[in-house]
């Protein structure tokens, strides 16, 4: 924080430029000003250019329903308390990312044990991506410390013994996963997962089958209270029963990297068209509707090459450094590339470009750092599949998290895969290397 100096106005016009922080700043600065939770998106009036006959994302002065209201409502309560600046946003960030480390180190102290835990804090704390998000306007800084809660709220379910601890745990792991749905929906497709994995070990500790509906009931109920408020926002708004529209948004900006994102969506403008109707009379869902249309085309017809496309996507997201995130943080210029959407040896070219740029020490330092936490899980699965009763459990939520990516290509794609990855990394440690502390205590006799 301190390298990148957030009080400095150069540097929040670099953290606040454009895109996604953009977007985030606007909400934040509109809900703290009383102007609603709304965006200054395209004018109604635009369409009748050629050059935005896009099926918009929102329009000026529409209420988004794009972007759940977590992380803008955290920018809005800090613009409010202490005026629109980022140097007590990012003080707050990083004071909740230590509390989110917290947070992992206590839930795999219930899983592995105390050296695990150590383990597991210090995985967290040293992760690049995870230093770097705590330092910018973008919601996973936000996200990172509160699913941090939601595994350490997991871990209590699996390590529970009795009835009435279990529906505690259960109520809290809802609560948590909920929360963590208002500033991110990436959230949604693990309440099922999560509570297909809980009954299985429910059956395996001989819990009966009437108690585990019963706790599987109290962690669904718990979860869709804590989001209940946001639906019936957009529905007395829109008369649409429906969380966010970002499914289907993703959906299809997920395949501009193959396409472009505004040839896809001028395709869904068109449909738009040849169906009679005018873009700018559909309201949000009415426009998801055509941007999933196009998408499942899309799909239909060129299986193989975006099946592809998304393969390499996800591998771009498991192993790229975000040296071009931490330039724009520190203003320092390094070369940048979309690397989901060109060549491979492009890719690679681009790499060597950055190691050799006054920011190479990140690009070789965030490899190393995965490749360790990588081979750490590959390691434990080997040797530990048959004796580690939560590694299969935590292997299902990374894979999972990670599959249901269908837009980032950048390395804050990972962090809710790494989240679960890292007990696995940290438990094969703990089994094979002493902690810090203890490699410096003397031996016990």
């Amino acid at each position: 924080m301190l390298l990148a100096a957030p009080w400095d106005p150069a540097t929040v016009e670099r953290l606040v430029g454009d895109l996604d922080p953009r977007g985030y700043h606007t909400l934040g600065v509109n809900l703290a000003t009383g102007k609603g939770y709304s965006q200054y998106g395209e004018s109604k009036s635009s369409d009748n250019k050629a050059e935005h006959k896009i099926l918009s994302g929102a329009y000026a002065g529409e209420p988004e329903v794009l972007w759940p209201p977590g992380y803008p409502a955290f920018l809005a309560l800090n613009y409010k308390i202490f005026g629109v600046q980022l140097t007590s946003v990012i003080l707050l960030q990083i004071l909740l990312a230590t509390v989110g480390c917290f947070f992992l180190i206590s839930a795999v102290r219930l899983l592995y044990g105390e050296r695990a835990g150590i383990w597991a804090g210090l995985l967290f704390a040293i992760d690049p991506v995870f230093v770097y998000l705590s330092n910018v306007v973008l919601s996973e800084a936000l996200f990172i410390p509160m699913m941090a809660v939601v595994v350490y709220c997991f871990a209590r379910a699996l390590s529970a013994e009795t009835l009435s601890a279990r529906l505690q745990a259960v109520i809290l792991l809802g609560i948590a996963l909920g929360a963590c749905t208002w500033v991110r929906v990436s959230t949604f497709p693990l309440l099922a997962v999560i509570a297909l994995i809980l009954c299985f070990h429910w059956r395996r500790r001989s819990v009966r089958i009437p108690q585990a509906a019963i706790l599987a009931s109290a962690l669904g109920v718990s979860f869709f209270i804590t989001v209940l408020p946001w639906y019936i926002r957009n529905y007395n708004l829109f008369g649409v029963w429906a969380f966010s529209t970002s499914g289907s948004f993703n959906l299809l900006a997920g395949l501009g990297y193959l396409e472009g994102n505004e040839t896809l969506f001028r395709r869904a403008y068109q449909e738009v068209i040849r169906d009679g109707r005018q873009p700018h009379q559909l309201g949000p869902f009415e426009r998801a509707q055509y941007w999933r249309r196009v998408a499942l085309h899309e799909w239909r017809t060129n299986f193989p090459k975006h099946f592809s496309g998304y393969l390499k996507r996800l591998v771009v997201v498991m192993i790229t450094p975000s040296t071009s995130g931490w330039g724009e943080l520190l203003g320092i210029s390094v070369p940048q590339t979309q690397a989901a959407s060109v060549s491979w040896s492009e890719t690679l070219r681009e790499f060597s470009k950055k190691v050799l740029s006054p920011l190479g020490i990140v690009p070789v330092y965030s490899l190393v750092y995965i490749a360790v936490v990588y081979l750490a899980v590959v390691l434990r699965v080997v040797f530990a599949v048959k004796t580690d009763e939560y590694l299969t459990y935590l292997m299902i939520l990374a894979i999972v998290s990670l599959l249901t990516l269908i837009v980032i290509s950048g390395a804050r794609g990972r962090v809710q895969a790494l989240l679960f990855a890292m007990p696995i990394a940290a438990a094969y440690m703990a089994s094979k290397f002493p902690t810090p502390t203890q490699a410096k205590a003397p031996h016990a006799k």
